[in-house]
This record gives C-alpha cells, sequence and structure tokens, in this order.
C-alpha cells in the first residue's frame, strides 16, 4: 500500500495535509473465518460475525491513501491509533485528521496532538457536553444571521465554545440545523402516539420510549420537553485553527471516504466475502481497495468531461476488439470496432497512448 500510494502521490502530486478517516463493516454467512466476530452492524443485520474495514482517504480528492482490517468486535474508535500509525510510515506525520463521531474518542483526540496533528471528529451527546453547553446555548440565541453557514445547500446555525477534549485543548463547535430538527420532533410525538395506543391496548412499547411515560402512562410532558431541546444539536470538536465555517464544511463534506464505501459495496462487490481463510479474507479486501482506488482515478480523470466513473465505464462497456487468425499460417489480426466521439474522450481523458493503442 506504502508503494502504490507514493506512485499516485507522484503522478498526481497529491496533497495530503489532511486526511478522512472512517470504518465500515462486511458480514459473513457462517461463523468458520477466523477474522470476523460478532459486534455493531452498521446497517443493522443481526446475528452475522463482521470484520472491520479502516478506510483513511485525502480530504481534497478521496483518494485511499491506506486500509486495515479488524475483527468485528473492535470499537471504531480504537481503530484509528493503529492507522494514524500506517500514515505516519507513509511520510504523512503531520495535517488535518478528520473524524465521524462514531470513531472520535478522547484518546484518539489526545494521541493526534501528542504526534503534532490536529483534530477535527464529531462528538456524541454526554452530561459532560450537556453541562458545558447549557448555559452558554439557546435556539434564539444561535439561529441568528452571523451564526448562519450553509454546506451542500443545508442550513445550519453554529457557534464555537472553549472546549477539552481529554487532553487536548480546542473548541468546541455546537451545530443546530433547523430542519432536522423539526422532523425528529415530529417523528418522536409519532412514536409517542402509537406508545400511548399500544399502552392503552395492554401492550407493550420500545424500551426506549418508556423513559417518557409515568407509571399510570401519562407522558411526562417536562422529560419530552427535556430531550426535545437537543433536536437537531450536534457537536465538533476541532483545535485547528479553522473558522467555524471552515469546520462545517471540512466535516460535513467528508463524504468522500462514504463514497469509497458506497463503490467498495457497490461496483467492487465487497460482498459477499466467498473467503474463509485469513490470508484469504485480507487478499479479498486489498484487491477491493486496489479498484476502490482505480475508481477513484478514473473519477479525477473524467471529472472534466462532466462524467462520474459510473457513466464513463458505463460507456466503455460497448468497445470489444474482433480477432481473426489464420490456422495455415499463423497470421493473426486483431480490431478494436471503431470508437464514438465520447470513447474517445474518455481514453484521451486518463491516457492519451489508449487512442493510439486502441487503433492498431
Amino acid at each position: 500500500q506504502r508503494s502504490i500510494f507514493k506512485n499516485t502521490q507522484k503522478l498526481l502530486g497529491l496533497k495530503t495535509e489532511g486526511v478522512v478517516y472512517d470504518v465500515t463493516n462486511t458480514y459473513f454467512h457462517g461463523k468458520s473465518c477466523s477474522l470476523a466476530r460478532f459486534g455493531h452492524d452498521k446497517e443493522e443485520r443481526k446475528g452475522y460475525p463482521l470484520i472491520q474495514i479502516g478506510l483513511a482517504v485525502t480530504a481534497e480528492a478521496g483518494v485511499p491513501i491506506c486500509h486495515k482490517t479488524f475483527p468485528g468486535n473492535v470499537h471504531d474508535a480504537r481503530t484509528f491509533v493503529d492507522i494514524s500509525n500506517d500514515l505516519m510510515e507513509f511520510g504523512i506525520t503531520r495535517g488535518l485528521a478528520v473524524m465521524d463521531r462514531g470513531t472520535s474518542s478522547a484518546e484518539n483526540s489526545s494521541f493526534l496532538r501528542s504526534k503534532q496533528w490536529r483534530v477535527l471528529c464529531g462528538l456524541k451527546r454526554t452530561t459532560t457536553i450537556e453541562a458545558a453547553v447549557k448555559a452558554a446555548f439557546s435556539i434564539q440565541d444561535i439561529c441568528q444571521l452571523k451564526h448562519r453557514v450553509t454546506v451542500q445547500q443545508t442550513v445550519f446555525y453554529a457557534r464555537a465554545l472553549p472546549f477539552k477534549h481529554g487532553d487536548c485543548r480546542g473548541r468546541l463547535i455546537v451545530c443546530f440545523n433547523r430542519q432536522a430538527a423539526q422532523n425528529l420532533q415530529e417523528s418522536r410525538l409519532s412514536e409517542i402516539q402509537a406508545a400511548q395506543k399500544r399502552l392503552r391496548e395492554g401492550k407493550s412499547i420500545k424500551p426506549e420510549l418508556a423513559e417518557f411515560f409515568g407509571k399510570d402512562d401519562r407522558v411526562l410532558e417536562k422529560r419530552l420537553n427535556e430531550e426535545g431541546q437537543w433536536d437537531g444539536v450536534s457537536f465538533i470538536f476541532t483545535n485547528s485553527t479553522l473558522d467555524v465555517a471552515e469546520v462545517l464544511r471540512a466535516y460535513f463534506d467528508k463524504d468522500v471516504v462514504e463514497k469509497s464505501f458506497q463503490s467498495l459495496k457497490g461496483v467492487v462487490r465487497l460482498r459477499p466475502v466467498r473467503h474463509w481463510l485469513f490470508d484469504h479474507v485480507e487478499a479479498h479486501v486489498f484487491i477491493c481497495y486496489l479498484s476502490c482506488l482505480l475508481l477513484t482515478l478514473l473519477k479525477m480523470k473524467v471529472a472534466p468531461l462532466e462524467l462520474s466513473f459510473q457513466a464513463a465505464l458505463n460507456e466503455l462497456d460497448s468497445l470489444y476488439r474482433v480477432y481473426l487468425r489464420d490456422p495455415k499460417s499463423g497470421f493473426k489480426l486483431g480490431r478494436l470496432v471503431a470508437l464514438t466521439k465520447l470513447q474517445e474522450k474518455i481514453l484521451r481523458s486518463v491516457d492519451k497512448r489508449l487512442v493510439k493503442k486502441c487503433s492498431m
């Protein structure tokens, strides 16, 4: 992986000042894989052993840097230390690490600070965060023009507060999404109404809804309001010098790694995994990672044509070569079918020499 990324970096002149890291998993049918363990499946398929796949990509273009596989019962946050050590071997020793809230932890933030990395990560709501934010946060105060930030057609209202995550001092960015808050509130109220009906009928309700009802099955309005005050609110921690708008765009635009996961599970077909031995599973994931890298490079090459890599592949799918061979003389001849203008443009954008080879 080091050699591949070094060559890719040289070929494209890639910058590695920002690294986006996330973890996905894939499941196995059966229980014979020594690497697979039971854990939390992000796709909520229960009863299947999993492997975790950590993937680091460049923040600028989403080019895969490296990957690593872990047993399915290893928490996302614990995988980053391993990956960060690998990044150092790649010569990536400083920069901005962007992590989802499922991968972030105080341990990771402290580790990054000790290695002179800057961190930008989502945080889950905790009592510590609630206590730090509550006195300085209100929907009325935050929903002002000066706090308004638009990211990919989504409107946020955000402000920064001093915060310490583990041993790492920085800022906590409190973000409010009005539309998400309304959707979440309506969804919760619909569930509460459905739960009321079930209770009247003597039926059970979801454990997470039980906290909103008293002993006489009355709705606890105070508890409902307490939970509702956090609807649409999310938290981002950073020790970087980016301003609030830049922090939000860096975090919510991090779908470069999500798109890599979509490629892995879609076009590349990571699943089903038809291997059980440790080395074979590792090799299968590596080939999928390599395929994902090639797709990313194709995406960058055809971007000036305003084509997706999928559209480019579909366009090239009709290409074929005709081979003729004289069995007596052994003479061989091969000719490619005539290229369309778009096919020629795609091949030129990837490598001009391909058009010449196709005409031979």
